[in-house]
Protein backbone atom coordinates (compact mmCIF):
# COMPACT_ATOMS: atom_id res chain seq x y z
CA UNK A 1 0.00 0.00 0.00
CA UNK A 2 2.76 2.45 0.91
CA UNK A 3 4.44 1.98 -2.49
CA UNK A 4 1.21 2.79 -4.30
CA UNK A 5 0.50 5.87 -2.19
CA UNK A 6 4.03 7.16 -2.62
CA UNK A 7 3.60 6.87 -6.37
CA UNK A 8 0.31 8.77 -6.14
CA UNK A 9 2.00 11.50 -4.12
CA UNK A 10 4.67 11.93 -6.78
CA UNK A 11 2.02 12.07 -9.51
CA UNK A 12 0.01 14.70 -7.66
CA UNK A 13 3.14 16.85 -7.34
CA UNK A 14 3.69 16.88 -11.08
CA UNK A 15 2.06 19.03 -13.70
CA UNK A 16 -1.20 17.78 -15.19
CA UNK A 17 0.69 17.62 -18.48
CA UNK A 18 2.81 14.72 -17.23
CA UNK A 19 1.39 11.51 -18.62
CA UNK A 20 3.48 8.79 -17.02
CA UNK A 21 5.48 7.71 -14.00
CA UNK A 22 8.67 5.73 -13.80
CA UNK A 23 8.07 2.12 -14.81
CA UNK A 24 9.35 0.91 -11.44
CA UNK A 25 6.51 2.67 -9.63
CA UNK A 26 3.16 1.13 -8.79
CA UNK A 27 1.14 3.73 -10.73
CA UNK A 28 1.09 4.92 -14.31
CA UNK A 29 -0.77 7.99 -15.52
CA UNK A 30 -2.84 7.89 -18.68
CA UNK A 31 -5.34 10.25 -20.30
CA UNK A 32 -8.36 8.51 -21.84
CA UNK A 33 -9.78 10.17 -24.95
CA UNK A 34 -12.68 12.58 -24.38
CA UNK A 35 -16.14 11.93 -25.79
CA UNK A 36 -16.90 8.83 -27.90
CA UNK A 37 -14.07 6.34 -27.71
CA UNK A 38 -12.37 5.61 -31.06
CA UNK A 39 -11.36 1.99 -31.56
CA UNK A 40 -8.14 0.88 -33.23
CA UNK A 41 -4.36 1.14 -33.02
CA UNK A 42 -4.40 4.87 -33.87
CA UNK A 43 -6.91 5.84 -31.20
CA UNK A 44 -6.00 8.35 -28.47
CA UNK A 45 -2.34 8.61 -27.51
CA UNK A 46 -0.78 5.45 -28.97
CA UNK A 47 2.53 5.99 -27.20
CA UNK A 48 0.99 6.40 -23.76
CA UNK A 49 -1.23 3.34 -24.14
CA UNK A 50 1.70 1.40 -25.55
CA UNK A 51 3.80 2.16 -22.48
CA UNK A 52 0.94 1.19 -20.20
CA UNK A 53 0.47 -2.06 -22.14
CA UNK A 54 4.19 -2.84 -21.79
CA UNK A 55 4.02 -2.28 -18.04
CA UNK A 56 0.98 -4.50 -17.62
CA UNK A 57 2.37 -7.26 -19.79
CA UNK A 58 5.59 -7.29 -17.76
CA UNK A 59 3.46 -8.85 -15.01
CA UNK A 60 2.07 -11.54 -17.29
CA UNK A 61 3.76 -14.90 -16.79
CA UNK A 62 5.05 -16.54 -19.95
CA UNK A 63 2.68 -19.15 -21.36
CA UNK A 64 0.18 -18.50 -18.56
CA UNK A 65 -3.10 -16.80 -19.47
CA UNK A 66 -4.42 -14.27 -16.97
CA UNK A 67 -7.66 -12.60 -15.96
CA UNK A 68 -7.25 -9.05 -14.62
CA UNK A 69 -9.98 -6.92 -13.11
CA UNK A 70 -10.04 -3.13 -13.44
CA UNK A 71 -11.96 -1.32 -10.73
CA UNK A 72 -11.91 2.05 -8.97
CA UNK A 73 -12.59 3.56 -5.54
CA UNK A 74 -15.69 5.35 -6.88
CA UNK A 75 -17.60 6.00 -10.07
CA UNK A 76 -16.32 8.22 -12.86
CA UNK A 77 -12.64 7.23 -12.93
CA UNK A 78 -12.61 6.40 -16.66
CA UNK A 79 -12.12 2.63 -16.46
CA UNK A 80 -14.25 1.67 -19.42
CA UNK A 81 -12.83 4.12 -21.96
CA UNK A 82 -9.35 3.26 -20.68
CA UNK A 83 -9.84 -0.44 -21.44
CA UNK A 84 -11.31 0.19 -24.89
CA UNK A 85 -8.25 2.25 -25.89
CA UNK A 86 -5.78 -0.03 -24.11
CA UNK A 87 -6.95 -3.26 -25.76
CA UNK A 88 -5.43 -2.60 -29.23
CA UNK A 89 -2.06 -1.80 -27.64
CA UNK A 90 -2.15 -5.08 -25.73
CA UNK A 91 -3.05 -7.02 -28.87
CA UNK A 92 -0.12 -5.49 -30.77
CA UNK A 93 2.21 -6.93 -28.16
CA UNK A 94 0.68 -10.37 -27.56
CA UNK A 95 -0.34 -13.40 -29.52
CA UNK A 96 -3.71 -15.06 -29.26
CA UNK A 97 -7.06 -13.48 -28.58
CA UNK A 98 -8.12 -10.97 -25.95
CA UNK A 99 -11.49 -11.00 -24.19
CA UNK A 100 -13.03 -7.95 -22.59
CA UNK A 101 -15.73 -8.79 -20.05
CA UNK A 102 -18.25 -6.19 -18.95
CA UNK A 103 -18.46 -7.17 -15.29
CA UNK A 104 -20.19 -3.94 -14.33
CA UNK A 105 -23.51 -5.32 -13.15
CA UNK A 106 -24.73 -1.83 -12.22
CA UNK A 107 -24.13 0.25 -15.34
CA UNK A 108 -22.79 -1.89 -18.20
CA UNK A 109 -21.37 0.26 -21.01
CA UNK A 110 -18.35 -1.57 -22.39
CA UNK A 111 -19.99 -3.40 -25.28
CA UNK A 112 -21.76 -0.25 -26.44
CA UNK A 113 -18.47 1.64 -26.64
CA UNK A 114 -17.16 -1.15 -28.85
CA UNK A 115 -20.16 -0.92 -31.14
CA UNK A 116 -21.70 -4.17 -29.90
CA UNK A 117 -25.38 -4.34 -28.94
CA UNK A 118 -26.81 -7.19 -26.88
CA UNK A 119 -29.74 -7.77 -24.57
CA UNK A 120 -28.01 -10.64 -22.77
CA UNK A 121 -24.63 -10.80 -21.09
CA UNK A 122 -22.64 -11.74 -18.01
CA UNK A 123 -25.62 -11.65 -15.65
CA UNK A 124 -27.41 -14.32 -17.69
CA UNK A 125 -24.24 -16.43 -17.71
CA UNK A 126 -23.90 -16.19 -13.93
CA UNK A 127 -27.55 -17.12 -13.50
CA UNK A 128 -26.99 -20.22 -15.63
CA UNK A 129 -29.52 -19.30 -18.32
CA UNK A 130 -27.05 -18.81 -21.18
CA UNK A 131 -23.65 -20.31 -22.10
CA UNK A 132 -20.99 -17.61 -22.21
CA UNK A 133 -19.68 -18.71 -25.60
CA UNK A 134 -23.09 -17.95 -27.12
CA UNK A 135 -22.94 -14.38 -25.86
CA UNK A 136 -19.35 -13.41 -26.74
CA UNK A 137 -19.19 -11.04 -29.70
CA UNK A 138 -16.37 -10.17 -32.07
CA UNK A 139 -15.46 -6.50 -32.37
CA UNK A 140 -14.08 -4.48 -35.27
CA UNK A 141 -10.61 -4.92 -33.76
CA UNK A 142 -9.01 -8.14 -34.94
CA UNK A 143 -8.60 -10.76 -32.17
CA UNK A 144 -10.65 -8.68 -29.71
CA UNK A 145 -13.94 -10.06 -28.40
CA UNK A 146 -16.33 -8.80 -25.74
CA UNK A 147 -18.75 -10.46 -23.37
CA UNK A 148 -21.43 -7.80 -22.87
CA UNK A 149 -22.75 -6.84 -19.48
CA UNK A 150 -26.32 -6.73 -18.24
CA UNK A 151 -27.97 -5.91 -14.95
CA UNK A 152 -29.29 -8.75 -12.82
CA UNK A 153 -33.02 -9.09 -13.60
CA UNK A 154 -33.90 -9.72 -9.97
CA UNK A 155 -36.49 -8.14 -7.72
CA UNK A 156 -35.52 -4.55 -7.13
CA UNK A 157 -32.52 -4.98 -9.40
CA UNK A 158 -30.43 -6.24 -6.50
CA UNK A 159 -27.06 -7.71 -7.38
CA UNK A 160 -25.83 -10.81 -5.51
CA UNK A 161 -22.94 -9.88 -3.23
CA UNK A 162 -21.13 -13.20 -3.52
CA UNK A 163 -20.28 -14.30 -7.04
CA UNK A 164 -17.91 -17.22 -7.50
CA UNK A 165 -16.20 -16.38 -10.78
CA UNK A 166 -13.45 -18.98 -10.47
CA UNK A 167 -14.91 -21.68 -12.78
CA UNK A 168 -15.97 -19.12 -15.38
CA UNK A 169 -12.58 -17.38 -15.41
CA UNK A 170 -10.84 -20.71 -15.91
CA UNK A 171 -13.04 -21.37 -18.93
CA UNK A 172 -12.22 -17.94 -20.32
CA UNK A 173 -8.49 -18.54 -19.89
CA UNK A 174 -8.69 -21.89 -21.66
CA UNK A 175 -9.49 -19.96 -24.85
CA UNK A 176 -8.04 -16.48 -24.36
CA UNK A 177 -4.49 -15.38 -23.59
CA UNK A 178 -5.69 -12.37 -21.65
CA UNK A 179 -9.05 -11.57 -20.09
CA UNK A 180 -9.81 -8.05 -18.83
CA UNK A 181 -12.81 -7.47 -16.58
CA UNK A 182 -14.36 -4.01 -16.43
CA UNK A 183 -16.13 -4.05 -13.06
CA UNK A 184 -18.19 -1.49 -11.22
CA UNK A 185 -16.43 0.58 -8.57
CA UNK A 186 -15.62 -0.66 -5.10
CA UNK A 187 -18.51 1.45 -3.84
CA UNK A 188 -20.67 -1.61 -4.58
CA UNK A 189 -20.44 -4.64 -2.28
CA UNK A 190 -20.24 -7.33 -4.96
CA UNK A 191 -17.07 -5.95 -6.59
CA UNK A 192 -14.33 -6.71 -4.05
CA UNK A 193 -15.37 -10.39 -3.66
CA UNK A 194 -15.24 -10.76 -7.47
CA UNK A 195 -11.62 -9.64 -7.48
CA UNK A 196 -10.37 -12.49 -5.34
CA UNK A 197 -10.94 -14.92 -8.22
CA UNK A 198 -8.82 -12.88 -10.66
CA UNK A 199 -5.09 -13.18 -11.30
CA UNK A 200 -4.65 -9.47 -10.69
CA UNK A 201 -6.49 -6.26 -9.88
CA UNK A 202 -5.69 -2.79 -11.18
CA UNK A 203 -7.11 0.21 -9.38
CA UNK A 204 -8.08 3.10 -11.68
CA UNK A 205 -8.14 6.54 -10.04
CA UNK A 206 -8.70 10.00 -11.47
CA UNK A 207 -6.15 12.70 -10.77
CA UNK A 208 -7.51 15.56 -8.60
CA UNK A 209 -10.87 13.83 -8.31
CA UNK A 210 -10.34 10.60 -6.40
CA UNK A 211 -9.61 11.57 -2.78
CA UNK A 212 -6.60 10.02 -1.08
CA UNK A 213 -8.81 8.55 1.62
CA UNK A 214 -10.79 6.87 -1.15
CA UNK A 215 -7.64 5.22 -2.46
CA UNK A 216 -6.69 4.06 1.04
CA UNK A 217 -10.12 2.60 1.62
CA UNK A 218 -10.12 0.88 -1.77
CA UNK A 219 -6.76 -0.77 -1.08
CA UNK A 220 -7.98 -1.88 2.35
CA UNK A 221 -11.14 -3.40 0.91
CA UNK A 222 -9.21 -5.29 -1.77
CA UNK A 223 -6.77 -6.63 0.80
CA UNK A 224 -9.61 -7.64 3.15
CA UNK A 225 -10.93 -9.92 0.41
CA UNK A 226 -7.42 -11.19 -0.40
CA UNK A 227 -7.49 -9.63 -3.83
CA UNK A 228 -4.21 -9.71 -5.81
CA UNK A 229 -3.66 -5.96 -6.23
CA UNK A 230 -0.99 -5.37 -8.90
CA UNK A 231 -0.98 -1.58 -9.17
CA UNK A 232 -2.99 1.40 -10.31
CA UNK A 233 -3.59 3.57 -13.33
CA UNK A 234 -4.15 7.28 -12.82
CA UNK A 235 -6.39 8.90 -15.43
CA UNK A 236 -6.01 12.61 -16.08
CA UNK A 237 -8.94 13.33 -18.40
CA UNK A 238 -11.58 15.76 -17.24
Amino acid sequence: MSRMLEALKQIEARSAAAHKTDESQACQTIEPPPGPVPVGPASADARAYGELADNLLSQLRADHPAAWMFTSPGDGAGKTSLLVSLAPALLERTGGELLLVDANLRKPELAGLLGVQSTRGLAEVLMGVAPWRDLVRKTVVQRLSVLPGTKFPTAGGRTPQRLNLAPLLEEFKSEYRLVLLDSASLAYPEVAPMGRWCDGIYLVVRLRQTPRRGVLEAVRVIEDFRGPLLGCVVTTGE
